[in-house]
């Protein structure tokens, strides 16, 4: 049922004058954030959707595949996309979740798709605790792509939005021990350069799939970031869903 409704999804083209237009419309976007998290919950979406958990998981790296593409083509300067949050307590779900990710960078290393594009591809979240070939591939990911800069790719894996900004109050407070940081020279700014979207500015717009909820995504740049919920679970989200959101902001 869920490779179904991809094969629904492929034959849906996307004309090329709407990409254009689009691409007028989101000239004055920079950071677009997207969330695609797996839940706990996926195990039963699966089952009542007649598929299976691999299935599901094959099908958002097709998702993410697109969204590369789309960037590139509204010339979207930041892309963050929220894939793993830390609290998945089901280990085999786990295991299957790193799989398909690891599958998915060897994949985009393996038909350049971040070479030809430029793509810088950075990891926010604790990724190193992950499975071994996980991790590989990931760091593989960052050092193929370190010296590019004309688009960026930031992916959420084993992301939590409060442990985010807890690990910057960490090293704010390891400064301060260190007698290198003035506890009365702490501002708003401080947090932001210590956080792991750091060199990134805030998204200005987040398109928040699967609930009304804002499951902490990029928590502390989020303040002023216009919200778009779409009412779908992300496995429904659709080329023409990005590009409505995109052109609605």
């Amino acid at each position: 049922m869920i490779l179904e409704k991809f094969g629904k999804e492929r034959m849906q083209s996307i004309a090329e004058t709407i990409t254009e237009t689009l691409k007028l419309k989101s000239a004055g976007l920079k950071h677009v954030a997207v969330t695609m998290e797996a839940a706990n919950n996926d195990y039963e979406y699966a089952l009542q959707n007649k598929s299976t958990i691999e299935e599901l998981y094959a099908l958002r790296n097709r998702k993410i595949k697109w969204m590369i593409e789309l960037q590139k083509k509204l010339d979207l300067p930041i892309l963050t996309i929220y894939l793993m949050p830390a609290d998945i307590k089901d280990a085999e779900q786990k295991r299957i979740m790193n799989e398909h990710l690891a599958g998915l960078l060897t994949e985009l290393r393996a038909k350049k798709m971040l070479e030809d594009s430029q793509i810088k591809i950075t990891f926010l979240g604790k990724w190193y605790s992950l499975g071994s070939s996980l991790v590989e591939q990931i760091k593989m990911a960052i050092d193929e792509t370190k010296e590019f800069d004309k688009f960026f790719l930031n992916l959420c894996i084993n992301y939590d939005g409060q442990e985010e900004i807890t690990d910057a109050c960490r090293l704010i407070a390891r400064k301060v021990l260190a007698e290198k940081l003035d506890p009365e020279t702490i501002t708003k700014e401080t947090i932001k350069e210590n956080i792991y979207s750091s060199y990134f500015m805030p998204p200005q717009l987040i398109i928040k799939n699967s609930s009304h909820t804002t499951t902490g995504l990029l928590l502390w740049d989020s303040a002023q970031s216009q919200i778009l919920f779409t009412d779908k679970h992300w496995s429904d989200f659709r080329q023409q869903d990005f590009l409505k959101a995109v052109g609605s902001y």
